[in-house]
């Protein structure tokens, strides 16, 4: 099925936990955070403008693009780290060599980052266009004001959590990457 994104949200659930105590920590920021925001601004009686919707539109349709650049810019750093072990197996005489075990190793490990950075961004991608979707849905649509709080503080809140974790592991990649070069 073309639309199937089921393959995302597998991927990002695989990004999380880790640990018990990953997996209550991770289930605390993306999920009980977002809905005690949401229903706090139920309770005091939150509303969000039309104009406020509007910034909410431009706001995720323009993460949608970038993310997707970014996407393409982890691809090639992705692409850099296969080729690079392609390399250490065709150029050691020895495979079982310590440099080469080491050198693998730490690719690998750079790969595996990337892998968890790509799950991530494809993740915040599809809320993005899901927050972009809703949010036009709230100005189209006249609904329960309570319902489009509740709903875009959930949103807010949970990309906004969603996207601390990217800038984390990017900070995470592009630390390793300068580490390596430095």
């Amino acid at each position: 099925m073309k639309v199937d994104v089921t393959c995302i949200l597998i991927d990002q659930w695989r990004t999380l936990g880790g640990s018990l105590l990953g997996w209550i920590s991770d289930a605390f920021f993306f999920l009980v955070i977002p809905t005690l925001l949401a229903v706090l601004a139920s309770r005091a009686g939150v509303t969000y403008s039309n104009e406020v919707y509007g910034y909410a539109l431009t706001v995720f349709s323009i993460f949608s693009a970038l993310l997707i650049t970014a996407q393409i810019a982890i691809f090639g750093m992705f692409q850099k780290h296969a080729d690079k072990l392609k390399e250490i197996s065709a150029s050691e005489g020895k495979p079982g060599s310590i440099a080469a075990v080491r050198a693998a190793k730490t690719t690998d490990r750079r790969k595996d980052n990337l892998k968890q950075l790509n799950s991530n961004i494809s993740y915040l991608t599809l809320l993005s266009c899901v927050c972009a979707t809703t949010v036009l849905a709230f100005l189209a649509f006249s609904l329960n004001g309570t319902l489009e709080t509740v709903v875009s503080t959930f949103l807010y809140s949970h990309f906004a959590v969603s996207l601390a974790m990217v800038l984390k592991r990017f900070h995470i990649v592009f630390d390793d990457e300068y580490q390596q070069n430095s």
